[in-house]
């Protein structure tokens, strides 16, 4: 069995715009674990009485016990209210071992009633304030995977309704992360799907508009010319809805999971569960059954099945990571940029002079912005025609003409360029080379003294537990010291070499 996952995060502010080093992704990782980063969280669920959402909300539950509060949005039924259904799916054999540690488990559950469907998902007013004030989580997994559904409801449900799920989440003060449950086959038109996000095969708003004008019936007769090459409306509209993310998520941070064909569980809570007909599980029930004795299909390919409990710890993982990768990106942000520049603000206040360095981070910071949709990404461009038109070329005009961009040798050119800007739009001298490396020493040593003052921070706080990490400590610290003193004393003689 072989399956897919995508995860990528699609931050605008401020994205990755400086790519980090492995070793601080890594930092950033080890900052807390999975279940201590839920703890005290509030989130909000949608798709919680679909298959994978009943897992979701299981797995969270028992695996991130200290979760304050998980809001469960859920349509009523004729006949059903929304608090009953809510109950059927927590009284599931699903939710037996968590009934066994935890018995009030149910009580961190609140069923919200609304419907993606709906202008703002359904929601009455004090539903919408609540949770645009307490939620900083957001799983989206509520969608239609019927491949036959009618385009026009495939289409507000798995398109409009995740654009008013983004509306929503733009009100949510404290957002850390979105993680909207697509699926591996939203590209299944490619024999090869990378971790990207394609263009859409048809824009978003354009769809969106078509269905809003267009009689279901109008509708159907266009619909298999509309969602060429996919071979049903599913795929169709869930790479309409990636594409619509990219677009309308701003600073949101979100993230993509891309499961392939859910299956049962394979280890959690309990092996082999599963409640639904499916996918291959209608499959397996009516070739067990002798219902079904032959059906076309590849005997030599692979069955993407991917246990739905792998597909739920991906999405959890998911979101932990885009909201650690967000704070430490903030985090730097704000220590590296933002202090700083207030301190000495303050400085030149007291000097009385104008403090103009925050205004100048902000404004930084606004352009930097406008960059980081091509700094995060990466394209890969074909030149077959450049390269052609440089080989009909006689050797003097290649010289004199020359495009050929692997004749540059990019080190060399990136220095030029920084001496250029030195030179030319800052219009300094060469002259002050010197003061510009010390300048650039300094940095590293800020940066390296911001580290070095968090590790003791941490140890502080354990040191009284421990004399023998007390006893480190004060070791530790006089050699940090001395190493640090000893730097310091050595960067002008760096310089003047």
């Amino acid at each position: 069995m072989t399956a897919f996952a995508f995860l990528q995060s699609f931050q605008i502010v401020p994205q990755q715009q400086s790519r980090q080093s492995d070793s601080e992704d890594t930092a950033a990782a080890d900052m807390t674990s999975i279940a201590d980063f839920y703890a005290g969280r509030t989130l909000f669920l949608t798709g919680a009485t679909g298959f994978m959402g009943k897992v979701l909300l299981e797995k969270l539950l028992r695996s991130c016990p200290a979760i304050y509060r998980i809001y469960v949005l859920i349509r009523p039924k004729r006949g059903c209210s929304v608090p009953s259904r809510l109950s059927e799916v927590l009284e599931t054999k699903l939710f037996s071992t968590l009934k066994e540690t935890d018995p009030d488990f149910h009580k961190k559950v609140i069923p919200i009633v609304g419907d993606i469907l709906e202008p703002d998902l359904g929601l009455s007013p004090s539903d919408f304030e609540r949770l645009s004030s307490e939620v900083s989580i957001v799983f989206h997994s509520a969608a239609t995977v019927k491949f036959d559904e009618p385009l026009k409801l495939s289409v507000q449900m798995n398109v409009i309704g995740v654009s008013r799920l983004l509306e929503l989440c733009h009100k949510m003060i404290r957002i850390e992360a979105l993680v909207h449950v697509s699926t591996a086959y939203a590209n299944c038109d490619r024999s090869v799907v990378s971790e990207t996000i394609y263009p859409a095969p048809l824009l978003p708003k354009k769809i969106i508009n078509a269905v809003e004008w267009m009689d279901e019936e109008a509708l159907n007769c266009v619909t298999r010319k509309l969602i060429e090459p996919r071979p049903n409306t599913y795929t169709f509209t869930k790479a309409i809805a990636e594409s619509l993310i990219v677009e309308e998520c701003g600073p949101l941070p979100c993230a993509i999971v891309r499961p392939s064909i859910v299956g049962a569980s394979w280890q959690e809570p309990v092996q082999g569960w599963v409640d639904n007909f499916n996918g291959p599980s209608g499959l397996l029930a009516a070739i067990g059954k002798g219902m079904l004795r032959v059906m076309y299909g590849n005997f030599n390919g692979s069955a993407d099945i991917i246990p739905v409990d792998v597909a739920v710890n991906l999405i959890i993982a998911a979101a932990w990571s885009t909201a650690i990768e967000r704070f430490y990106r903030e985090w730097n942000r704000v220590f590296d940029h933002f202090i700083p520049a207030w301190v000495m603000d303050i400085g030149l206040r007291m000097a009385g002079k104008k403090p103009i360095l925050m205004r100048l981070q902000t404004k930084l910071w606004r352009s930097v912005s406008c960059l980081e949709y091509f700094t995060s990404r990466q394209w890969t461009f074909t030149n077959d025609n450049v390269t052609q038109l440089f080989g009909r070329m006689c050797a003097d005009d290649q010289k004199e003409f020359n495009f050929d961009v692997r004749r540059i040798h990019w080190p060399t050119y990136l220095e030029n360029y920084c001496i250029g800007v030195k030179c030319y739009a800052l219009k300094e001298e060469l002259s002050d080379l010197s003061n510009a490396r010390l300048a650039v020493q300094r940095l590293i040593l800020r940066r390296r003294f911001k580290w070095l003052l968090v590790l003791a921070v941490v140890v502080w706080f354990v040191r009284w537990r421990h004399r023998v990490v007390q006893f480190i400590w004060n070791r530790a610290f006089w050699t940090l010291l001395h190493v640090y003193s000893a730097i310091v004393s050595r960067i002008p003689k760096m310089i003047n070499r």
